[in-house]
């Protein structure tokens, strides 16, 4: 069993670039067991594929990081067991299978093309008080609040309750994310969130079975009373789960890509000048600086990977984003190169369990951008050094000051127009 102790995963340095790490990983240890966190560490690409394939490892992840718990502490946390436990994420076939169509019929390609005006007019409502302002934090003024409010409408919840929306999706991943010494803490604070926020949804699914709206709530709800056999506390867990990756990962997205950005302006201005090129960099910021930096998984039975022994309950970190920057996938992989064919990058995660957000978060991020550059003359960094958060799951800037210089008449395209929606279907069907 190879071990580097001298490999921080949370110190800041690893935090503000994980990139030279993951080389050296890839290079000496592929698949290293890591005391700090108590899990294995994959970090090939080829490797990553390969475990989310095998059957000897499963989605639920929760069960191991539970089991490090003192027993009496895991009765204490059950509801929080129960409720990620029924994420689609977190299963296996056949329930997986069952709770994904279900999904898939609510979230079809023609109903996220639907949501394009909520989008629009989110965007617009935040662009224009950026504009409007002399400073500008993008995170907290646009990359959180702006995929906040249209997971919130698509879901049905109402504006009132979104604070606590928001806050359970960072709870959460804070959670995921933390080391084995923080798990009590975050794990109790993840629990009283989702009590919280699954509460509220529990009301808005009660007036929804006596007066149904246009919302995913709704639709779930109608699954489940035409018999397509989703429980009630399966709808709730399932919408809690699209708010966090409809949420979290946008939020990511957005933020990152902006910073890539501002960080190699000849692509940005190759991207004011033609539009048709968003979908391909959306790619490339995926891969490049990936916003899930891991994928978790339990092994349920015991195999032999790069001849390293994993036994059956140990927690195994798939590096996505690690994997997105291995070199015998990705040419020069350091490299932000919005021309590269990205299409296999495993930002998302890949086959049944490909995030559900994926669509929605692609096109928001298209929308948002294609606005953005339409109507400001330039945007510039207020600082060099960008500020990232300790989370070994996500890579996610706690802020992004920047200078907005707006256009008196802004250019005349129309962002709806570019979106690729075939491009989004593909993604949606994987």
């Amino acid at each position: 069993m190879k071990t580097l102790p001298t490999a921080d995963l949370f110190c800041p340095e690893f935090q503000q670039n994980p990139y030279p790490t993951y080389a050296k990983l890839r290079k000496q240890a592929p698949v290293y067991w890591s005391e700090q966190i108590q899990a294995w560490v994959v970090t090939r690409y080829e490797d990553v594929l390969t475990c989310l394939h095998d059957p000897r490892i499963s989605a639920n992840r929760i069960l191991p990081r539970m089991q490090q718990m003192p027993e009496t502490l895991r009765v204490q946390l059950a509801p929080l067991e129960r409720t990620l436990s029924m994420w689609p994420l977190m299963l296996e076939r056949p329930n997986h299978t069952r709770l994904r169509q279900l999904i898939n019929k609510a979230m079809t390609p023609r109903i996220v093309r639907s949501f394009i005006p909520v989008i629009q007019g989110q965007v617009d409502e935040l662009l224009d008080s950026a504009l409007a302002s002399d400073s500008v934090d993008f995170i907290s003024d646009i990359a959180t609040p702006y995929p906040l409010n249209v997971v919130s409408e698509i879901i049905g919840a109402p504006v009132e309750g979104r604070p606590l929306l928001k806050a359970c999706a960072v709870d959460i991943v804070n959670f995921f994310g933390s080391p084995p010494h923080e798990y009590e803490v975050r794990a109790k604070t993840a629990m009283r969130s989702i009590s919280e926020a699954t509460q509220m949804l529990r009301d808005i699914l009660l007036m929804r079975r006596k007066q149904p709206a246009a919302d995913l709530i709704s639709s779930l709800v109608e699954a489940e009373e035409r018999g397509d056999v989703m429980s009630e506390e399966e709808i709730l867990a399932t919408c809690l789960m699209m708010v966090f990756a409809g949420f979290e990962t946008t939020t990511n997205l957005i933020g990152n890509g902006l910073l890539l950005l501002l960080q190699h302006p000849h692509i940005e201005a190759q991207l004011r000048n033609n539009p048709d090129l968003m979908r391909g960099a959306i790619g490339e910021m995926l891969r490049h600086e990936s916003p899930v930096q891991r994928l978790s998984r339990m092994a349920v039975d015991d195999f032999t990977l790069q001849n390293e022994h994993i036994k059956r309950g140990d927690l195994i970190f798939l590096m996505a984003a690690s994997a997105n920057r291995d070199d015998q996938k990705f040419p020069d992989p350091d490299q932000f190169n919005i021309e590269r064919d990205t299409k296999n990058h495993l930002a998302f995660g890949h086959s049944i369990h490909l995030c559900p957000g994926n669509t929605l978060a692609q096109l928001e991020t298209q929308i948002l951008f294609t606005e953005l550059f339409r109507r400001t003359r330039s945007i510039k960094l207020v600082e060099s050094r960008p500020d990232w958060q300790i989370n070994l799951s996500v890579r996610s800037l706690t802020r992004l000051p920047i200078k907005l210089e707006s256009l008196e008449k802004p250019l005349i395209i129309n962002p709806t127009s570019i979106v690729h929606h075939e491009t989004y279907e593909t993604v949606t069907n994987a």
